[in-house]
Parts: C-alpha cells; structure tokens; sequence
C-alpha cells in the first residue's frame, strides 16, 4: 500500500506543480546512491539537496525512497518517477535547445576548475562571443570532484580541469591533456625567503602552510609532493579559494603553494610576493573532461574548438 504525504497547510499533497530542479536532484541522488555522495559530488549542502527530495515527494503525493536507509533505495513509486523523471528532464533541455534555435540563439553550458575559470577563461570567451553574438554561455565554477560529476549527468557540455580520479562512473569520461598549471610560492613580503628568486621545498620546512578545502586537487598535489620529500609543515589553516587564501599569506597567516594562473596579470593581494618552486618543481595537469565517446552535432562543438586552441597555447 501507498502512503500519501499530507502536507502541513492542511492542503493535500499534489497540487502543486513538479520543479524540474527537484526532480533534477532526485535522479542525482539517486545515481550517485544517496545524498551525502551526491551533495559531495556536485558540491551542494546535504540539506539543500534532502529538502529538494523533500519538496518533490511532496508535490507528487508519495515517497519515493525507503525511508531510514543510508543509501537512496527506491520505493515502487520511485522508480516510476526515476525512469519517468530522466525521460522528461531530456525533453525539457530538447525543448530549450530548439526554442532558442528557432529565435536563433544557442546555450552552451560547461564547468571549469579555478583558476581556470575566473582568470584563464574570460578572454577565450569575450573573443568567442564576438565571433558568435548568438551564443550565449554559461560557466560554472567547479573543482576536480564537482566537474566530472556535471558532465556525467549531462549537465554541462564539458569541464576543463584536472585529471578525474579514477572510478566505475568517471569510466564514462574521456580526458584530453591541455596545458601544466605550475605552482607558486606565496610568501608575505618580510619573510626571509621573499627576496630569493626561487624557492626550494626544503625550504619551507617548519612553515605554517595554507591550505584549501579537503577535497582541494591542489591541496592534495601540495601536501604529497612535501610528504615525498619528508618536508614538515603545520597545516594551520584551510580556505575555501585561493584569493582568500593569498590574502591569509598577506595577514601573516603562513606562506602557501597555488596555481600561477591565480595571479594572472600582477595580480598579487598586497603585501606578499610569489615566487616559482625551484625543486621540485609542481605542476598539476589540465584538460577537457567530457562523455566517452563525444556528442555528435553537438552545439558545444565551435566553442569546444576555441578552448582548446586557447589552452592549449599555454602548453610548455
């Protein structure tokens, strides 16, 4: 028998319409198996996305996963809506696609990985954009773990950034090599290694090192290169990006180890300075991440090409 959710204004459950945004997260905790996964895959709150589930359970009248389980067992009802609900979520991104083709325009949806995003990309963009006025993209920020899992679900053409770790889902992934981000030293401007034109990471040994958030690909890249080379830092602090973290560098906080594509153009906080790792020198691979094999006809494709023709001129 099916339990009908009755909702607490005292209006029965149903009558509200269906959000494709519920929906959307509904087949997404489904497939990454619960929401912790998937929360951790596409870098949302576990309490976002479980009020989300919520949300459509209610609009729709009944539960649709086993209350009390740890991971997301469907309920009959359930795999009604997940098969149902991933038909309709096709329809609904084909039914965008060809309304803005018929009015001309198109919509290219990717992820990229800071600092690709914020400093690498605008200028590939701003040259695309005036070669293809009736294009419009949008880029989401998303790390290592976030990246892959968009692709994977379709929600984005492709992402750009570091190399997918190994899993039964990332088989699905095909990464294509574009250029070595190289890592930098940032140092505050009285330290007494600010005036060396490069830094050794032996040298760092003793610091107080910043760090970004645990699930930071370079972060993990930093702290393994050290841990090979027997270098003991104080993990003091984690940030959650790397501008907030160069200004911790600047408030005295400890020194720390990012992309030089974060400081771009001078772009330095104030009262610290960078300088290249002199040995061993770090580098982390990044590439294009999307569905094995490639969409065909795809409206991404000339915007594909413009990436990587900008990306990979950053090659050596």
């Amino acid at each position: 028998m099916i339990k009908t959710i009755e909702k607490t204004d005292g209006t029965s459950a149903g009558e509200s319409g269906i959000s494709l945004r519920d929906l959307r997260s509904f087949v997404a905790v489904v497939r990454a198996g619960g929401v912790t996964r998937a929360a951790r895959d596409l870098g949302y709150a576990q309490a976002t996305l479980s009020a989300r589930i919520a949300a459509l359970e209610s609009a729709i009248g009944v539960p649709l996963l086993e209350p009390g389980r740890r991971n997301a067992v469907l309920t009959e009802a359930g795999r009604t809506v997940l098969a149902r609900g991933e038909l309709l979520l096709g329809e609904a991104a084909a039914l965008q696609r060809e309304a803005r083709s018929t009015a001309g325009h198109t919509t290219v949806r990717i992820a990229a990985c800071e600092p690709v995003a914020t400093y690498r990309l605008p200028p590939i963009v701003a040259a695309f954009a005036r070669l293809h006025p009736r294009v419009d993209v949008e880029l989401q920020v998303a790390g290592h773990v976030k990246g892959p899992a968009l692709v994977e679900a379709g929600e984005v053409a492709f992402a750009i950034g570091p190399k997918p770790v190994p899993t039964r889902r990332a088989a699905r992934l095909a990464f294509g090599p574009l250029y070595d981000e190289h890592m930098l030293v940032l140092l505050p401007k009285r330290h007494r290694l600010a005036s060396a034109k490069s830094v050794a990471l032996a040298e760092l040994n003793g610091e107080s090192l910043l760090v970004g958030s645990d699930v930071c690909a370079y972060r993990a890249l930093v702290v393994g290169a050290m841990q090979e080379s027997d270098v003991d830092v104080a993990l003091r602090v984690r940030f959650g990006d790397g501008a907030t973290l160069a200004h911790g560098v600047a408030a005295g906080l400890g020194v720390a180890v990012l992309p030089e594509g974060f400081f771009l153009h001078g772009s330095l906080a104030p009262g610290i300075v960078a300088r290249p790792l002199r040995r061993p020198p770090i580098a982390i691979g990044i590439g294009l991440i999307e569905l094995r094999p490639p969409q065909t006809g795809d409206p991404a494709s000339p915007f594909r090409r413009a990436i990587l023709e900008g990306l990979r001129g950053l090659a050596g």
